[in-house]
């Protein structure tokens, strides 16, 4: 007869203490909004760190490959076409890369075929 009065009583201080144990039934739809609030924003943070690093990236390979291209002119070697063509391709991609993320940034819909690439 003392053991449940004395369990209700100690309840409140059960949950304060594991709060899980809480049957999912009983929880409010506020803590799941706030859950699903606080997943969105630590997503977003995500997508905001990977664009940002995603933009140097290609700042960096684009300044590298002009850097190469005007160190080669100013060697004045002759270079061949492949080199030429590869340097001019870097140079492309990493603009199209820039392209791209400023797309996905504005919202609009990327084909998949243009992620794969």
């Amino acid at each position: 007869f003392i053991l449940i009065p004395f369990m209700e009583f100690a309840l409140p201080f059960a949950l304060r203490i594991f709060p899980n144990l809480l049957p999912s039934t009983f929880q409010d739809s506020l803590k799941a909004e706030e859950s699903m609030k606080r997943e969105l924003q630590s997503r977003i943070a995500m997508t905001q760190f990977f664009q940002e690093t995603l933009e140097q990236l290609a700042k960096e390979q684009k300044r590298k490959a002009s850097k190469r291209k005007q160190e080669l002119q100013e060697a004045g070697v002759d270079t061949a076409a492949d080199d030429e063509c590869t340097i001019d391709n870097q140079e492309d991609s990493a603009a199209k890369l820039l392209v791209f993320l400023e797309n996905a940034r504005n919202g609009e819909p990327v084909p998949p075929d243009v992620i794969i690439r």
